[in-house]
């Protein structure tokens, strides 16, 4: 049976890198070239690479922007897009979901997962993947820690200073329930699915083993991480993908892989490319 090849990326912020070259000098048409043109290298990449799919996993860019981007720039490539919590940064949340679905449906070459599942069908096989956004419960360090985790994310992350849920900002406890929901949606579709043909991807962080080592303990990193290894362990799906952390992971539990890919702002000195899985 013939391996299908996954190229994963995720946390390419092009919003960000496009303003740093504006201040770099460039004028804002020459910015949004390079910004596709590096788009089109990691297409052609990816193809070199013998890739059957791309999947990005959030924080592409703000809005629909990064749709629009690999609308552009990754040709007949097929693309499945989860959105990360930068995209709905000046939005009302429900509101651009349905018009992030839109544009992927006008790009023609993507799709878009928020609490979706799609069948994919290349090289003689079918690979089953199950995808959204998360969010988070909190609880990375248990029901005791959730309540701290939630006040200081409520403060401190502008994820509920730019995000509305309707006529209000986004909250902490709006994230929570939305991790509550996805996780009892994803929980039903691994018990129905084949776990050695079922990927899992998430913008946010399944397990502790994602955090990077600099914010072990961080009273934050609940709002970035969700304990999720009881799902890997009763399910075994084949692969969890994900991103948001800004910090490569490919480790196990138990039989599930999980691999992240994430090129972070452009002063982390993170490398670019893609992650390219097999199975």
């Amino acid at each position: 049976m013939t391996d299908l090849r996954l190229a994963l990326l995720s946390d390419l912020h092009l919003d960000v890198r496009r303003r740093r070259l504006e201040r770099a000098g460039l004028e804002p048409e020459a910015a949004l070239a390079a910004i596709d043109d590096l788009g089109r290298r990691t297409a052609d990449a990816a193809r070199d690479a013998g890739a059957d799919l791309v999947i990005l996993a959030g924080d592409i860019a703000n809005g629909t922007g990064g749709i629009d981007w690999a609308g552009r720039n990754f040709g007949d490539l097929p693309v499945l897009y989860i959105p990360g919590n930068h995209e709905f940064y000046g939005h009302d949340r429900a509101p651009l979901i349905r018009d992030m679905r839109r544009a992927a449906t006008a790009a023609g070459n993507l799709r878009v997962l928020d609490g979706d599942a799609i069948d994919i069908d290349a090289r003689d096989r079918r690979l089953r993947i199950l995808g959204g956004t998360a969010w988070t419960d909190y609880r990375l360090y248990g029901d005791a820690a959730a309540g701290t985790a939630m006040d200081l994310a409520g403060q401190v992350l502008y994820d509920h200073q730019r995000i509305r849920e309707g006529d209000r900002p986004f909250s902490p406890e709006d994230a929570r329930g939305l991790h509550l929901d996805f996780r009892a949606w994803l929980a039903r579709e691994l018990a129905a699915s084949d776990p050695s043909a079922t990927v899992v991807v998430t913008h946010h962080g399944p397990a502790a083993a994602s955090v990077a080592e600099r914010f072990a303990g961080s009273p934050l990193s609940p709002a970035f991480v969700s304990d999720m290894t009881d799902l890997m362990q009763a399910h075994e799906p084949v692969l969890w993908l994900h991103g948001h952390t800004h910090h490569d992971v490919d480790y196990r539990v138990g039989r599930t892989r999980v691999v992240a890919r994430q090129w972070g702002y452009p002063e982390e000195g993170l490398s670019e490319g893609f992650a390219l899985l097999t199975i």
